[in-house]
């Protein structure tokens, strides 16, 4: 399958997450059954689409001095290593409060529910990305953390009213990472290469 046909079918298996997670959710076995790696076969060409997009974002609304290619690159890089950092953070958090709150959860099954509830922050990242003025789209994240802890109550039968305290630890240590992943990058990227 070549790059168009993968972000078609990406495109359409998203909108579906987006706008009807619980069917998505309820279907999720046979996702893991498709035998693709769904790190290689929707993450990656999100994260390339990111970066595409903050390319010629940068290009197109933020070159009042001229182009400055090393600046654009600095910045699409950034925003690529802070949304890996993420998916590794969060993969992290969700697997081990999942085992340490008793939920028999495996590694590729939460890399997976990661990897898809990463979608609306690869959408917000790649609007934001396209369109710099559209900053505040990038609210739209949020609705990740939301996706992560529908799929843990579809997937394994979580009842929020018993289970406050796992769905907070997952909520809590997933924005706190994500914040504290941007502001080492962005102050890091700042010293190095300013």
């Amino acid at each position: 399958m070549n790059l168009i046909q993968r972000l078609t079918t990406n495109t359409q298996k998203s909108i579906e997450l987006i706008l009807y997670p619980k069917k998505f959710w309820t279907k999720f076995n046979v996702l893991q059954q498709e035998g693709q790696s769904a790190f290689n076969q929707y993450f990656v060409p999100g994260i390339i689409v990111v970066f595409i997009s903050v390319v010629i974002g940068e290009v197109l609304f933020n070159s009042v001095y001229g182009v400055l290619w090393f600046d654009i690159l600095v910045k699409a890089v950034r925003k690529i290593l802070v949304l890996s950092f993420v998916f590794v953070l969060s993969y992290f958090i969700l697997y081990r409060v999942s085992r340490m709150k008793g939920i028999p959860i495996e590694k590729i099954v939460s890399r997976r529910i990661v990897i898809y509830s990463m979608t609306p922050v690869l959408y917000a990242s790649a609007v934001t990305g396209l369109f710099p003025f559209l900053s505040f789209l990038g609210l739209f994240s949020f609705y990740s953390l939301y996706l992560v802890c529908l799929a843990m109550c579809e997937l394994y039968d979580i009842k929020l009213q018993r289970n406050a305290s796992y769905v907070a630890m997952v909520m809590s240590g997933i924005f706190i990472g994500y914040a504290v992943i941007y502001v080492i990058l962005t102050k890091l990227t700042a010293l190095i290469v300013y």
